[in-house]
C-alpha cells in the first residue's frame, strides 16, 4: 500500500465484491475513549500520515506498513535479535541497542521482534478488513451510551482511501455516530466526499504562516485551510467542524500567530 494512493475499490453509490478483500492498517483499537470526540468511543487509529511534524505525538502512525518498535526499559540486552536479524539492522554500540532503520524491516518478517522473550521488541500495525473492525463495534457499541460511537484518528485515517470509504458507508448505515481526526490534507473531492458519512470532525490547525507550516510539518497549510472552508461552506453537511489548535511554546505561540 502506498501512502498517498487515492485508488479506490468502490464508488460512490455502493460497494463491490473486493471490499472484502481490502484491509487497513491499523496502529491501535482504544476502547472507551472519552476524549476523542462526545460520549464512551471506540477509537481506531490508522496508520499512514501526509505531515511529518516536528513534535509528533503518534510517531507510530507515520507508517504505511508494520514497523517495528523497540522500548529500552524492557530491553536487556540479551543480543538475540542481533543473532536474529538477516541484515544486520541491530548492533550493540557502547552498551546501546542501535537499529539502522535503513536496513530494518527489508526481511518483511520483522525476525528481531520474534526473537525478543521480552517484549522489548514489538510489532507495531495490524491489518484488518472492514468485517474484523465491525464486529469490534459490535462489541463495543454496549458501552457507548446514547452519545457515543466510533472515532478514526491516526495518523491520517482518510489516507487509506479504499479501506475507509466502504468502512465509512457501513458505519452510516449502522446508524453508528463517526468522528474523525484529520489533518484535512487531502484531495479536495476526495475529503468532501468522506465527510458526507462522518458526524464530527476534528481537525487541526497548526500554523497560520504557509511557508513556516512547511518547515514544522512538510507540507504548507493552503489545501488544509481551503478544506475547512469547504466544510464550513457545506450547507449539505450536518456535522460539527471542531478546529483544534495544538499549542507548541516556542513554535506556534506567537500573538501574531
Amino acid at each position: 500500500m502506498k501512502s498517498f494512493n487515492m485508488e479506490s475499490h468502490v464508488g460512490r453509490t455502493g460497494q463491490t465484491d473486493s471490499h472484502k478483500k481490502v484491509r487497513g492498517l491499523v496502529f491501535s483499537i482504544q476502547a472507551h475513549s472519552v476524549h476523542d470526540g462526545p460520549g464512551a468511543r471506540t477509537a481506531v487509529f490508522m496508520s499512514g500520515c501526509p505531515l511529518k511534524c516536528v513534535w509528533c505525538c503518534n510517531p507510530e502512525g507515520l507508517f504505511n506498513q508494520p514497523v517495528m518498535l523497540h522500548s529500552d526499559v524492557k530491553c536487556v540486552k540479551c543480543g538475540a535479535c542481533i543473532a536474529a536479524c538477516p541484515h544486520g539492522a541491530v548492533s550493540l554500540q557502547d552498551g546501546v541497542l542501535t537499529f539502522d532503520r535503513s536496513l530494518c524491516n527489508q526481511c518483511g518478517t520483522l525476525e528481531c521482534v520474534e526473537a525478543c522473550l521480552h517484549e522489548g521488541n514489538v510489532i507495531s500495525g495490524a491489518w484488518y478488513t472492514m468485517d474484523e473492525l465491525m464486529r469490534v463495534f459490535e462489541r463495543d457499541r454496549m458501552f457507548w451510551g446514547s452519545k457515543g460511537g466510533v472515532t478514526f484518528s491516526g495518523g491520517e485515517p482518510l489516507m487509506q482511501k479504499s479501506f475507509i470509504l466502504p468502512l465509512l458507508k457501513k458505519c452510516k448505515e449502522s446508524y453508528i455516530h463517526v468522528t474523525i481526526e484529520t489533518t484535512s490534507h487531502l484531495p479536495a473531492d476526495y475529503f468532501m466526499d468522506a465527510i458526507r458519512y462522518v458526524d464530527w470532525v476534528f481537525t487541526d490547525i497548526k500554523h497560520m504562516d504557509p511557508e513556516r507550516h512547511r518547515e514544522l510539518t512538510g507540507v504548507d497549510n493552503r489545501l488544509i485551510l481551503a478544506n475547512i472552508q469547504r466544510l464550513a461552506e457545506a450547507d449539505w453537511w450536518q456535522g460539527i467542524v471542531v478546529p483544534r489548535i495544538p499549542v507548541i511554546p516556542g513554535i506556534n505561540d506567537s500573538d501574531e500567530n
